[in-house]
C-alpha cells in the first residue's frame, strides 16, 4: 500500500510481524487508536504472553532555529496531532516507512521488528544535518489490559517484566515522567475501558548525517539494529517457543487457534510446498489429542489448551487429505495420523445420536462462538465435515489394508442418508 495526500486519518492501520508472535502496530498517522498499538508488543512466550511493552515514541527534529514534532496523541478533550501535517508518504516496503516534509528538509523514519528476537528497530535519516529528540513511553502490561501508575514514591514502572534495553549511537539523558490519561479512542467505540498512564525514562538525543541511517533498537534480549528484512514474512506463520511451526489466527487478538490452522494449513503451507512445516503443525495439535479432540485454542497464559470446538478435528481430516495430495509421505498417514484418527472417530461416534448417527454438539462449539450465537444440536457444517471424515476413513483403511474399511463405510451411508434426510 502507498499513501499520499493531505490529512492522513486514524484509521489506516500497519502491522509489522517477526516469526514469534510478537508484533508492531499502529495507525499512519501515529496515532495510538487502540490498546494493541504499539512499538513492540513483545511474545515472551512465542506466541503466548504478550506484553506491550514500548508504547510509542515522540520525536522532536531540529533543523537549524526550527523544530518540528512528529507525534499524535489523544488526551482528554484534546487531540495532540503535530506530525500529521508532515507527512508526505507513507509506504509498507520494505517494512512501515513515513516520508515527511520538515519545511523543505526531507526526513524518512521505518519501523520493523527483529526476525525471531524480542525487539524492536525504529530508524530515521534525512537528507539535511538535524537533531533528533526520542522520548520512549512504556506501557508493560498485559496486551488486553490497560496500565494506571501506582501514584508512590517507590512504585515501579516495570511491572516485573523484563526491562528494555536501548541501542543507539545517541545521548541519553534521564527525565522520568508518567504521563496521564491517554486516550484510545477505538477501545471507548467498543465499549471498553480506554485510558491508560504510561511512564516515559528520559528522552535520547541523535544527530543525524545527510543520508545517513540512524536505527535505535529496543528489546528485551541484547538484540543490536540489524538492517529491515528484504520481503514481506508471512505473519500468521510463526515459531512456539520450543521452535515448532503453528499459525495466529489474527492480529492483534488471537495466538494460535485449532479452527483457523486447520482451515488456513492447505492454502498458508500446503498450497506453497511447506510440506514439512504442514506436517509439524498437525504432529503438535496430535500430541493434545484428548478425548478425540484437538485444542481449539492455546491460552495466552498458563499450560492448559482449551478444547471448546466441535470442528477442528474434523477439519483437521481435510487438512491431511490436502496434505497427501500434494504428496506428503504416506508413512505419515500409516504411523501417525491414522491411529489417532481411529481414536478420533471412536469418540465422535460415541456423541452421535443412534437413531440417525449424527453430531450434536452444545452452544459456542462451531465457529460462531459467541454467548449471542449458539447453536445447539446438529450444525449443518459439523455434519458435512463428520460424513467427510467418516468417507475418508473408509478411504484410507482400504489403501491400508484395515479391516475396518467396511464399518467406517457402512457409518458414512448412515451419516450421508440422515444429512439428506434432515437438509
Amino acid at each position: 500500500m502507498n499513501w499520499s495526500g493531505p490529512g492522513v486519518p486514524g484509521k489506516y492501520e500497519w502491522l509489522e510481524t517477526n516469526g514469534t508472535g510478537a508484533f508492531a502496530m499502529g495507525t499512519v498517522a501515529g496515532l495510538n487508536t487502540r490498546r494493541y498499538h504499539a512499538l513492540l508488543v513483545a511474545s515472551l512466550k512465542p506466541p503466548t504472553e504478550r506484553y506491550v511493552l514500548l508504547s510509542r515514541f515522540e520525536e522532536e527534529i531540529s533543523v537549524g532555529d526550527r523544530t518540528f514534532a512528529l507525534y499524535c496523541c489523544q488526551y482528554p478533550g484534546k487531540l495532540v496531532s503535530e506530525g500529521v501535517e508532515f507527512i508526505e508518504d507513507f509506504r509498507d516496503e520494505p517494512c512501515a516507512t513515513w516520508l515527511y516534509d520538515l519545511g523543505g528538509v526531507k526526513f524518512e523514519k521505518q519501523v520493523y521488528l527483529v526476525a525471531g528476537r524480542q525487539a524492536v528497530v525504529v530508524r530515521y535519516r534525512s537528507d539535511r544535518t538535524v537533531t533528533l529528540r526520542i522520548r520512549p513511553f512504556l506501557a508493560y502490561r498485559d496486551y488486553h489490559s490497560l496500565r494506571q501508575a501506582l501514584r508512590h514514591a517507590d512504585s515501579s514502572p516495570y511491572a516485573g517484566l523484563p526491562p528494555l534495553e536501548f541501542r543507539s549511537k545517541g545521548i541519553f539523558v534521564d527525565d522520568p515522567k508518567w504521563y496521564y490519561n491517554i486516550e484510545y479512542l477505538a477501545e471507548l467505540e467498543r465499549g471498553l475501558d480506554f485510558r491508560e498512564d504510561q511512564f516515559t525514562p528520559g528522552v535520547l538525543t541523535l544527530d543525524l548525517h545527510p543520508g545517513e541511517w540512524a536505527p535505535v533498537c529496543a528489546s528485551i534480549d541484547g538484540t543490536d539494529a540489524t538492517e529491515p528484512p528484504s520481503s514481506r514474512r508471512d505473519p500468521f506463520i510463526v515459531r512456539r517457543a520450543d521452535g515448532k511451526p503453528t499459525i495466529i489466527a489474527g492480529y492483534p487478538w488471537f495466538t494460535d487457534w485449532g479452527r483457523d490452522t486447520m482451515i488456513s494449513l492447505p492454502g498458508l503451507l500446503i498450497t506453497t510446498g511447506r510440506l514439512d512445516e504442514a506436517r509439524e503443525i498437525l504432529e503438535t495439535f496430535l500430541q493434545f489429542l484428548s478425548q478425540g479432540i484437538i485444542p481449539n485454542r492455546f491460552p495466552d497464559s498458563g499450560e492448559t489448551p482449551e478444547y471448546n470446538t466441535a470442528d477442528a478435528t474434523l477439519w483437521m481430516f481435510q487438512a491431511v487429505r490436502a496434505w497427501l495430495t500434494a504428496g506428503g509421505d504416506p508413512a505419515f498417514l500409516r504411523d501417525v495420523f491414522y491411529p489417532a484418527a481411529k481414536e478420533i472417530i471412536e469418540w465422535h461416534a460415541h456423541r452421535a445420536e443412534p437413531r440417525d448417527s449424527l453430531l450434536s454438539v452444545g452452544p459456542q462449539l462451531t465457529w460462531m462462538d459467541t454467548k449471542f450465537t449458539p447453536r445447539s444440536g446438529k450444525p449443518v457444517e459439523i455434519n458435512a465435515l463428520w460424513h467427510a471424515a467418516l468417507s475418508l476413513m473408509a478411504e484410507w483403511a482400504h489403501a491400508l489394508g484395515d479391516p475396518a474399511e467396511s464399518g467406517y463405510r457402512a457409518e458414512a451411508g448412515r451419516v450421508r442418508d440422515s444429512f439428506r434426510a434432515r437438509f
